[in-house]
């Protein structure tokens, strides 16, 4: 591993801010520049790295501000003065003929131009920067200033900035991107992305603090190593020494009021505005909003939190119990959650728990269900150990299973919900104990089919009650409950991919009107579900985005099945080729929590991989394939590791790794099947499509197909249709000619004009065909059609019409050259042997020979040459000129 400040991963992110800060010191305009980051940006080593290398001769002379010093006149300078023992160090004058006598001597014995760099400017003394913004008025240097905050400069500095003699640099958060390059370059080797992601989110982009903690996770087993792949496992360490040094770096110029605020919303996160005005000074809420280290929700009671979550890890840490029950007792004095509970309670209980004061029964079960929800298990667990109260048994017992399924300690949980539904006493009980034990079924590889028998037992627990004599349950709840086990039931027929069964009655429930959020919430997304994957993907991908709006608008009651919506809208997505919509759910959903990035690494990965290789991008796709695999086989909660294994093998195929694709496919086979009907058959399209990569026989995969077809899954039907085009048999898709496309799919619809245009072996309609799935996205399907082109085209006769559009054909294709095509099998060991002509091609290729110059060399015309490559490209299964001289070199 690097260290900090060391190497070519301080410049991630940084290209160029990097050549902002070289150009400021050899520009006629500007004599410097001013850098502004928070401590741990990056700052120093940016600079220093700059001027290791300079563009010009200089020489870096640098003074350290010191808070210590900052009352000191020219305390910094110190160092850098020649001075007689005698000489009056307080004088403005000694001290600018000191400094000038010492770079005189720099420039003696160098030959070089000072650039004097003053780190930490924002604690230099002002005599100091007066002296410095002088001699770079006046020429005599070039500065560099790196400051934490531009309003914490010393005047005279200040006024160099404004007055533009130095450039200012603002070094922004790494982006996600950038922070996985950070982790990839500082581990040595491939990192899952939901790895470098939780990483990103937990430092807020800061590269020292995204070190610090990868540091740290793996120092303690928190980040590990598995099959060359870097993932996560277990519970998050505490935040340890190091950084909680950093943090408090930053947090170091804070006033005592500030401090006492931080910690005060730092242990029990939210706390209500008006309670921090009411026990802080108003304007040191100001501060510390303004400089962006707290944040006010948009609501009535304006919930205040942290920005940066490693703040509040480091105050949970540090600070001592005394202090601790000394805040809590003053934030009691305004405001009490459990009586006024505004949002999350969880860091409150935690907060009572750590000082030893009481929580009631139902407080703790909600910091519980709370803690779950975040992927929180093991507070979850001290908080449900907690409750003593036996009439909220099946709730704690309900939450305790939870946990368990996190830990991935399956038997515990199986036992702990054996019974859990038949034992309730309340609706809210019942309807928690059935809905999770339809989620256990998953994470224990239980067949999907049992579900419904949790809804029957469920619907004979909600009869009893209401007919029970001294009942307390509403009309209004009971009529709620019904619909909750009616969408159960849904979920099963959805499951077993009977879409068809399902939709009428998902349909009556969507159009009802005054139900309860979560219900029209679930609703929505099986909708979403059973009419995206029948076929009907733009209305399904509406009612799903009405379902992540009331996912994230609904508050507790909907984030019970935030992982149900997540994932079948993330579905969706993908079939419908809305790639940027991907990113954005990423990017706007709360996976800050360190368990939750566990939870949902495998799933994070492989959709990005499933991108990928809609976009043809197998090469790319191979690793985050392989990645997901080994975070799948550690924590599958939704049994998606039949698809990445599937999706692994026919990456594999295609790339030529036969080795690599025939142990997915072993692995596959061997795997048990259950789960997701539809994700158990698309990871099944991708293991039969691979098998034919290899063997080159596409009836498997046709009959895969029909029955899928039969079954009513289209889009797994369409995914085999797609993978058929790609690997050169385009007679899969005639089943489409001639059939009324009354669904929106586009993929079918233009997999459809390329079955039409094969067909009747019209060139200019397969152009037409690819370009319409370029724009839309599938660029899979694009390049694939044009491969099937060129292939009709040898067919055609020669005629300047067709030749002008063959030419074109073979500009688009080659537009779309990072699409793979499949390595035939015979490429995969030994190479198919070239013609005697070919060979002669394929070697004046080799030594950089154009076509024209091929073309003389053979005494052939140009248009003869382009035919020869195009017939070897199809048979080494390349796409690419490129390609030809190191495979024919092996």
């Amino acid at each position: 591993m690097t260290p900090f400040g060391a190497g070519d991963d301080a410049f991630i992110g940084r290209a160029v801010l990097r050549e902002d800060v070289r150009g400021s010191l050899v520009s006629d305009v500007v004599d410097g520049a001013v850098v502004v980051a928070d401590a741990g940006m990056g700052k120093s080593a940016l600079v220093r790295l700059v001027l290791k290398n300079p563009v010009d001769r200089s020489l870096p002379l640098w003074i350290q501000g010191s808070p210590v010093l900052k009352s000191v006149p020219f305390g910094a300078m110190a160092p850098h003065l020649f001075l007689e023992a005698s000489a009056d160090t307080l004088s403005a004058l000694t001290v600018l003929r000191g400094f000038r006598e010492f770079l005189e001597a720099v420039q003696t014995d160098y030959g070089v131009r000072p650039v004097v760099v003053v780190d930490d400017a924002q604690y230099l003394d002002e005599d100091s920067a007066l002296l410095l913004a002088q001699l770079t008025a006046a020429k005599e240097v070039r500065l560099v200033v790196l400051t934490r905050s531009i309003t914490g400069l010393p005047h005279d500095l200040l006024a160099l900035s404004k007055d533009g003699l130095l450039r200012r640099v603002d070094l922004p958060p790494l982006t996600a991107a950038e922070a996985h390059r950070l982790c990839a370059a500082h581990l040595g080797g491939d990192v899952l992305p939901s790895a470098s992601r939780y990483f990103h989110a937990a430092a807020r982009g800061n590269p020292m603090l995204v070190k610090l903690l990868v540091n740290r996770s793996r120092g303690v087993g928190h980040l590990l190593q598995r099959n060359g792949v870097w993932v996560l496992s277990g519970a998050p360490p505490k935040p340890g020494r190091l950084i909680g040094d950093l943090v408090q770096a930053q947090l170091s110029s804070r006033t005592v009021s500030e401090r006492m605020l931080l910690e005060t919303v730092g242990l029990g996160e939210p706390v209500p505005l008006s309670a921090l005005l009411a026990i802080g000074d108003p304007s040191a809420v100001d501060a510390l909003e303004n400089d962006g280290l707290i944040t006010h929700e948009d609501c009535s009671t304006g919930l205040t939190r942290l920005t940066q979550p490693m703040v509040g890890a480091v105050i949970r840490e540090t600070v001592p119990i005394g202090r601790r029950m000394a805040l809590r007792n003053a934030l009691m004095q305004v405001y009490d959650p459990e009586d006024e509970p505004a949002g999350s309670t969880l860091r409150w209980v935690e907060w009572s728990l750590d000082c030893g004061s009481p929580v009631s029964p139902s407080g703790l079960l909600r910091a519980a269900a709370e803690a779950n929800q975040r992927c929180d298990p093991d507070f979850a667990i001290r908080a449900v150990t907690n409750i003593t109260d036996p009439e909220l048994t099946v709730e704690a017992g309900v939450e305790l299973a939870c946990a368990k399924m996190l830990r991935n300690e399956l038997d515990a949980s199986e036992e702990l919900l054996g019974g859990l539904i038949s034992a309730a006493t309340s609706l809210t009980a019942a309807e928690a104990a059935a809905w999770t034990s339809a989620q256990f079924l998953y994470a224990a590889k239980k067949p999907g089919s049992w579900v419904g028998n949790y809804a029957v037992e469920w619907r004979t627990v909600i009869e009893r009650i209401a007919g029970e004599s001294d009942s307390d349950a509403s009309a209004e709840h009971l009529n709620d409950a019904r619909l909750s086990n009616k969408l159960l039931e849904c979920y099963a027929l959805n499951c077993e991919g009977l879409y068809s069964n399902s939709l009428a009655q998902l349909a009556a429930v969507v159009e009802q009107n005054d139900i309860a959020p979560v219900n029209r919430m679930l609703a929505l997304a099986l909708v979403g579900e059973a009419l995206g994957l029948s076929g009907n993907i733009e209305s399904g991908i509406q009612a799903s985005i009405e379902a992540m709006q009331l996912l994230a608008a609904g508050g507790r009651a909907t984030e019970v099945h935030t992982g149900l919506v997540l994932c079948r809208h993330l579905e969706l997505l993908i079939l419908g080729g809305r790639w940027e919509q991907i990113e954005d759910v990423f990017a706007s959903y709360p996976f800050t929590e360190p368990w939750a990035w566990n939870h949902f690494g495998g799933i994070i990965g492989l959709t990005q991989a499933r991108v990928l290789c809609r976009q043809g991008r197998f090469d790319l796709a191979l690793p985050q394939i392989s990645m997901s695999i080994e975070a799948l086989h550690q924590n599958d909660m939704e049994q998606l590791l039949p698809l990445a294994l599937g999706m692994g093998a026919y990456a594999a195929a295609v790339c030529g790794e036969r080795e690599l694709a025939e142990q997915y496919s072993a692995e596959l086979e061997g795997t048990r099947a259950a789960g997701h009907a539809h994700t158990l058959m698309l990871g099944r399209c991708y293991g039969v499509a691979a098998r034919a990569a290899m063997d080159e026989k596409s009836a498997e995969l046709m009959e895969l197909a029909d029955r899928v077809a039969d079954q009513g899954m289209v889009a797994v039907e369409m995914h085999a249709l797609e993978l058929g085009l790609h690997l050169g048999f385009p007679h899969i898709l005639r089943r489409l000619v001639g059939t009324e496309l009354d669904d929106e799919g586009m993929d079918r619809r233009i997999l459809a004009q390329i079955a039409k245009a094969h067909v009747e072996g019209d060139l200019e309609a397969l152009a037409s065909a690819a370009a319409n799935a370029k724009d839309a996205g599938f660029t899979l399907i694009a390049a694939a059609c044009l491969e099937n082109a060129l292939v009709c085209a040898q067919d055609l006769p020669r005629h300047p019409k067709l030749a002008k559009l063959r030419r074109e054909i073979i500009a688009a294709r080659e537009q779309l050259s990072e699409v793979a095509k499949p390595v035939p099998a015979k490429a995969a060991g030994a190479l198919p042997e070239l013609t005697r002509r070919e060979s002669a091609i394929a070697a004046l290729v080799r030594s950089g020979a154009s076509n024209k110059e091929i073309a003389s060399e053979l005494a052939v015309s140009t248009r003869t040459v382009e035919g020869h490559l195009y017939r070897m490209f199809s048979k080494l299964g390349i796409s690419r000129r490129e390609e030809l001289p190191k495979l024919i070199g092996r």
